[in-house]
């Protein structure tokens, strides 16, 4: 069945005239424009989709694919926006004396985006990098045409202008309708002789040039800020050249790490360091020496985390203003052998808790179960096993040494469980003797 959408949205027929058609968009366009309709929030939708109807209905090549394939056979993204129909139509916008009704500017051509590794380094004191680039250009003799002076370029005959053939291929009973870029024209549109040609960049209307840049990295900037360079991407003709931007990766630091405006670092102390008081030094990102003392009468407990003020990251755009440095501190105890007087070391330390060892007690008995009144009751099991209510029993903490789980042998009481066949209960072992 055809398909008649965008013949909808007009309201004509699919044997409408190109008259017909385009009286029948001025009509609606002046409706629905949406600074006629500011109330309705579905007016830019709705201006939107009879813009789409009336590019495709007006080509006569994209009508001609249309009435044959549907929206199936057109290109995504090939078509022109709903405002740019309606300036091309009245000329400008009727209700902002003839202006767009957004200044959209010529387009862009894609950005140039880079990554470029820092160290934590140069996120603390700032650094300038020198870097040159080379991008493309366009020719500064034919200024971007690709023709000898007085000379112009020529719509191509392979494609009629637009840039892309479309390709009709066989498969099976179904018939694909493919895009692609002009191989001749090589999606310009335009075609120069050969005799016409620039001869500086060979037709191609671009050169490339080489340009020196001055990254600069602020103290406090982020890992994955973007650092931008307007207009230093490649250059393309008809389109405003996109820009270069470099994305900054930070990468690792043997002693600190970020979070947000602060510093971390991890810090190992002795026992006696934590009970005590300890003091050390470490090398800051500027290179200043920083000695650390733990304040008079201050214990120190593993997994504690104390802060050093004003010691951590500048603050991006706020100047003089820092972050803190946090130490994480981890306790090392030392071995049996190293405490030469444990005697005096338990007269030193609080004395431990008292705790009481219990005693051993006896199980009561229990009650017998009627068999007579129980039978086939699993319940019955408990007579026959070995309880150890009351019992105390003593173990000594040894060294964990990981072990790996052996090989499970079944006994006579294993179940029939899938766990259990699948490693080596009674089924396995009927398999074994077949």
């Amino acid at each position: 069945m055809k398909e008649t959408e965008f013949y909808d949205r007009l309201g004509v027929s699919p044997g409408a005239s190109p008259e017909e058609i385009k009286k029948a968009y001025r009509k609606l366009a002046m409706k629905l424009h949406p600074d006629r309709n500011p109330d309705d929030p579905t007016a830019e939708e709705k201006f939107k989709a009879l813009g789409e109807a009336y590019d495709v209905l007006s080509d006569p090549e994209k009508k001609r694919i249309y009435d044959k394939y549907g929206k199936e056979g057109l290109t995504e993204g090939s078509g022109r926006s709903a405002d740019d129909i309606f300036s091309a139509f009245f000329g400008g916008n009727p209700f902002f004396g003839g202006g767009g009704r957004r200044d959209r500017g010529p387009r862009k051509s894609e950005d140039s985006v880079n990554a470029i590794g820092v160290s934590l380094e140069e996120l603390y004191n700032g650094s300038r990098h020198k870097l040159q680039i080379t991008h493309d250009v366009l020719c500064k003799t034919c200024h971007g045409s690709g023709s000898k002076e007085g000379r112009e370029p020529q719509p191509c005959s392979s494609c009629g202008g637009r840039g892309v053939r479309f390709i009709t291929r066989q498969l099976g009973p179904m018939i694909q309708r493919v895009q692609m870029v002009c191989p001749d024209c090589r999606g310009s549109g335009e075609m120069t002789s050969e005799k016409d040609k620039c001869r500086t960049c060979e037709g191609r209307k671009l050169q490339k040039e080489k340009k020196t840049i001055e990254l600069v990295i602020e103290p406090g900037m982020r890992d994955g800020q973007k650092i931008v360079f307007p207009g230093d991407a490649d250059e393309v003709p008809g389109m405003e050249p996109g820009d270069l931007i470099f994305i900054l990766k930070l990468q690792p630091h043997k002693e600190f790490t970020r979070n947000g405006n602060n510093l971390v670092m991890k810090k190992t102390i002795l026992l006696s360091e934590a009970l005590l008081g300890c003091m050390f030094v470490f090398e800051h990102l500027d290179k200043r020496q920083v000695v650390v003392r733990s304040a008079p009468e201050q214990i120190i407990k593993p997994g504690d985390i104390l802060a050093l003020p004003e010691m951590g990251m500048p603050i991006l755009g706020k100047p003089f203003q820092y972050g803190q440095m946090l130490i994480q501190f981890d306790v090392q105890y030392p071995l049996y052998s190293q405490i030469k007087d444990p005697e005096a070391l338990r007269s030193i330390l609080p004395a431990p808790i008292a705790k009481s060892v219990p005693k051993p007690k006896k199980p009561e008995p229990k009650k017998k179960k009627d068999s007579k009144n129980n039978k086939g009751d699993s319940s019955d099991m408990d007579d026959v096993s070995t309880s150890h209510e009351g019992e105390v029993v003593e173990v000594v903490l040894q060294e964990y040494v990981e072990q790996h789980d052996t090989d499970y042998h079944g006994n006579a009481y294993d179940s029939d469980s899938d766990d259990d066949r699948g490693r080596g209960g009674p089924q396995e072992m009927q398999c074994t003797s077949q």
